[in-house]
């Protein structure tokens, strides 16, 4: 039997990495006698800037696998339960079995697949909540330290094309989960500043 791992973290910066989700997925794989094949994203803010999720779904489309492994709900999308119902309903489409090794009942061959839609519908709208008070939180504080003529984060310098304040709002950015793009489109800078501030921080 074929299986694809799926892992994804919300940042590229160094603070975060794959590895103990690669870990758990591969000891089960193993564990199964799967032959695996891996897709994984990093800083991704939405589900259209994944490029391992892309990969993933189009490789199903093909059938080159027969189950999509992941260690958690939330690592497929945090945009809600639309998002997550339409990847699962992709997979069951094409006749590629899915689990997760942390939520217990996300496991198209268990029991009670009524349940299992109801309690897709339920975690994918926790985790779109708390992501987009992650967001607002950020913003407020942004904002408020902004109107208190405060720093955030560290005071380097950004380059002769960016401000300190721009590598500020970056960082409060990447914390909130945002892409490269994502950031550079709402800040209105261009990529390489962006990528600049972000090897700073680092």
């Amino acid at each position: 039997m074929k299986a694809a791992l799926y892992m994804r973290v919300s940042k590229d910066d160094g603070s975060q990495t794959t590895e103990n989700q690669r870990r758990e997925l591969r000891e089960y794989a193993t564990k199964m006698g799967y032959e695996v094949q891996e897709f994984e994203d990093y800083a991704t803010g939405s589900n259209h800037d994944r490029d391992g999720l892309k990969s993933l779904l189009d490789a199903a489309s093909r059938c080159e696998f027969d189950l999509v492994l992941i260690w958690k709900l939330d690592r497929v999308t945090r945009m809600g339960a639309y998002h997550a119902h339409h990847f699962f309903y992709s997979l069951d489409c094409w006749g590629i079995h899915y689990k997760s090794l942390k939520d217990s009942w996300l496991d198209s061959q268990g029991p009670v697949p009524m349940l299992r839609d109801i309690l897709i519908s339920i975690v994918g709208s926790f985790a779109k909540n708390e992501r987009d008070t992650l967001i607002e939180r950020t913003k407020a504080g942004i904002a408020r330290a902004r109107a208190e003529g405060k720093h955030i984060g560290r005071p380097r310098k950004l380059g002769s094309k960016g401000h300190v304040k721009d590598l500020m709002l970056i960082e409060a950015l990447l914390k909130a989960g945002r892409s490269q793009r994502q950031i550079a489109a709402e800040l209105k800078l261009g990529k390489g500043t962006v990528q600049r501030a972000i090897a700073q921080l680092a």
